[in-house]
């Protein structure tokens, strides 16, 4: 990109679709990710499952997840579509 200033980027609208296909998939990814470990953690400390205590940390666990994934998600679909080749501007 620096080296050649004349290359075009991407649409706005290009960057746009990306960030919320990231948001959306990053999100499902790591709320899936979230609740599975949030079990496992759970099972592994022999967590009391006294008034629902392992499934609410299985919860917060997978909804921390699932703001983490949407956020990398979000940010690693901008940057990987800005990141490829460009076009040389016509």
């Amino acid at each position: 990109m620096y080296a050649n200033p004349e290359s075009e980027s991407p649409p706005v609208l290009v960057s746009i679709i990306a960030a919320l296909l990231g948001i959306i998939l990053g999100a499902v990814i790591g709320a899936c990710a979230g609740f599975f470990a949030g079990s496992v953690i759970a099972d592994a400390t022999d967590m009391s499952c006294f008034e629902g205590a392992c499934g609410y940390f299985a919860l917060f666990i997978g909804l921390a997840g699932l703001v983490v994934g949407a956020i990398a998600g979000g940010l690693f679909a901008v940057w990987r579509v800005n990141r490829r080749k460009r076009k040389p501007a016509a």
